[in-house]
C-alpha cells in the first residue's frame, strides 16, 4: 500500500540525538559470524546533534549536514540509510529532507552516527503518520547499525549480542562528566580508532585470556543505588589497546584522574575518554583545561530515558 503526504502542509519534525558513553564494555570471544559477543551498560549524555526531517514531494533523500563537525551526506551516512529504510518499509512515495546539526565528534566511541539514525527513524515515521510496531522498528534499527536500537529509547540500558539486544535498566542518578577527544598535536583533526582494528588488536593482545565480567557487577551496583559502586565499576576491555592505537587517550585519562575525576573510562573503542566529577561547575572547569591541552573537551551530564523520549 502506497503512502502519500502533502508536502505543502508538512511541518519540520525535530529532536535531539543524544550521544552515549559506555559505563562498561566487556568484549567476548569472536563468534562464527565474525562478530564479537559483547556486554555493556550504555548511557545517554547531554552532548547531542540536532536532527530535523521534512517530507518532500520528490522521492529520495536529501541530507544536509551543518555544524562544526564535517560529515558526508551520501548513502553511507547512517541518517541517510535510516530515511531510506522508512521509505522502503512504509510504502511512502515521496522523499525526505534531513538536516543534521553535527556536534558529536566522529570516530570517538560516542555513537553519534547511530544516534542520528535512530532520530531519523522516529522523525521520518512521525512525519508521514506511519506507526510501525516497536519490534519492527527495532529490527530496522539493527539492520542500520549495531548501536542504533539502543538510541530508540536511550537512558541506561544493558546491551548484549553484537550490540543490538537492549534491555532497559533503571535510570541512574545524574552524573557530571567531562568528555575528551584528544586531537593530534600537529592537526585539528584526528582519524580516531577504527573499530575493526580495535577488535583485531584486542584479540592479539588477549589471546586465550578470559573476557571480563564488569557489566554484571555494574548492573548490581545500579540495582543497589550505590553511586560509589557504580563509579568504581567503570570498565572497558578496549583500554589495553590504547597503548598501540591511541596513546594520547591514555595520557588524557591520566589527566582526568589528576584533575580529580572520581572515575574514568574509554568511550566505546575510542578515542574519546570521559571522567566523572562531583559537580557541574567542577566538570566545566576541567573541560576548559582539557580543551586547552587536547583540542576538544566538553562538560555534560547523563540523560535519562524520560528526557530522551521528551525531545
Amino acid at each position: 500500500m502506497s503512502r502519500r503526504v502533502d508536502p505543502t502542509v508538512a511541518t519540520v519534525h525535530r529532536r535531539h540525538a543524544f550521544a552515549k558513553v559506555n559505563l562498561t564494555l566487556d568484549i567476548g570471544n569472536l563468534r562464527a559470524d565474525g562478530y564479537h559477543e559483547l556486554q555493556s551498560v550504555m548511557q545517554t549524555i547531554s552532548l547531542a546533534d540536532e536532527v530535523a526531517v521534512t517530507v518532500t514531494e520528490a522521492p529520495g533523500i536529501v541530507l544536509r549536514c551543518t555544524g562544526p563537525i564535517p560529515i558526508g551526506n551520501g548513502p553511507d551516512n547512517l541518517a541517510y540509510r535510516a530515511g531510506a529504510a522508512v521509505i522502503s518499509s512504509s510504502g511512502y512515495t515521496g522523499g525526505f529532507e534531513i538536516e543534521v546539526d553535527k556536534r558529536i565528534p566522529l570516530r570517538s566511541g560516542l555513537g553519534g552516527g547511530s544516534a542520528d539514525a535512530a532520530a531519523v527513524l522516529e522523525l521520518a515515521s512521525r512525519a508521514i503518520g506511519w506507526r510501525p510496531a516497536p519490534a519492527m522498528l527495532r529490527t530496522m534499527a539493527a539492520q542500520i547499525g549495531s548501536d542504533v536500537p539502543f538510541f530508540l529509547r536511550g537512558g541506561t540500558a544493558h546491551i548484549t549480542g553484537r550490540g543490538e539486544r537492549v534491555v532497559p535498566l533503571p535510570d541512574i542518578d545524574p552524573l557530571h562528566l567531562v568528555i575528551v577527544r584528544p586531537l593530534d598535536a600537529d592537526s585539528e583533526v584526528d582519524d580516531g580508532v577504527p573499530t575493526a582494528l580495535a577488535y583485531q588488536t584486542l584479540d592479539e593482545l588477549r589471546g586465550s585470556e578470559t573476557p571480563s565480567a564488569a557489566t554484571d557487577a555494574l548492573i548490581r551496583a545500579i540495582s543497589s543505588g550505590s553511586r560509589d559502586h557504580l563509579i568504581g565499576g567503570l570498565r572497558n576491555d578496549f583500554i589495553p589497546v590504547l597503548d598501540r592505537l591511541a596513546p594520547r587517550s591514555i595520557v588524557a585519562l591520566d589527566d582526568l584522574r589528576r584533575y580529580g575525576a572520581a572515575g574514568h573510562n574509554l568511550c566505546g573503542s575510542g578515542s574519546a575518554v570521559f571522567g566523572v566529577f562531583d559537580t557541574a561547575d567542577r566538570a566545566k572547569d576541567v573541560a576548559h583545561l582539557m580543551s586547552e591541552r587536547w583540542g576538544w573537551a566538553i562538560s555534560c551530564r547523563t540523560v535519562p530515558s524520560t528526557e530522551c523520549a521528551a525531545t
